[in-house]
């Protein structure tokens, strides 16, 4: 195979069916579980496609993809809840402005460092092989750290600012 290319339609398939099927995971078991669950089948799934031969068909790593777009729709939507529910709620805003900023900001730096590794390898497939195996060892961390996560709290209401009544006059 002289390049690597690989259908993303899995993954697009996985966020439509599996957005809503989070959300009431995270709502019967926390937000653990569907979080560590999707960090998990992303980890296996980079490593299968850092280790998957050359030879291998674009369908068996269309395939593959398969765990790693799971991560996606069953950690994201329970990720935002925790982060939303967290911050008063008229800062709620600002909390996911900042969630998005960032996450486009690392998508946008993934993109730059892993196309510069890729292109700095021998070869393309060698340059995608050591991407997957730095991005598995990502989402593995990611994985051991939403073990740490604790139920969503009770979003706290926002201090007051407006004066205290005055006492009436007589």
């Amino acid at each position: 195979m002289g390049s690597f290319s690989c259908p993303p339609t899995p993954m697009t398939i996985f966020s439509a069916v599996l957005n809503p099927l989070a959300a009431r995971a995270a709502e019967r078991f926390g937000p653990r579980v569907p979080i560590c669950s999707g960090l998990c089948a992303m980890t296996g799934g980079l490593i299968a496609l850092a280790t998957v031969p050359e030879s291998a068909p674009t369908w068996v790593l269309s395939a593959l993809t398969f765990p790693v777009g799971l991560a996606g729709p069953l950690a994201m939507p329970p990720t935002i809840a925790l982060l939303i529910s967290s911050v008063p709620a008229e800062r709620s805003g600002i909390a996911s402005g900042i969630f998005n900023a960032s996450r486009q900001l690392g998508g946008a730096l993934a993109v730059a460092a892993f196309g510069t590794l890729v292109v700095g390898q021998a070869d393309d497939w060698t340059g995608m092989r050591v991407c997957m195996a730095i991005a598995a060892m990502m989402a593995l961390t990611a994985t051991v750290a939403s073990l740490f996560l604790t139920a969503v709290p009770r979003r706290r209401p926002a201090p007051s600012t407006a004066p205290a009544a005055m006492a009436p006059v007589d």
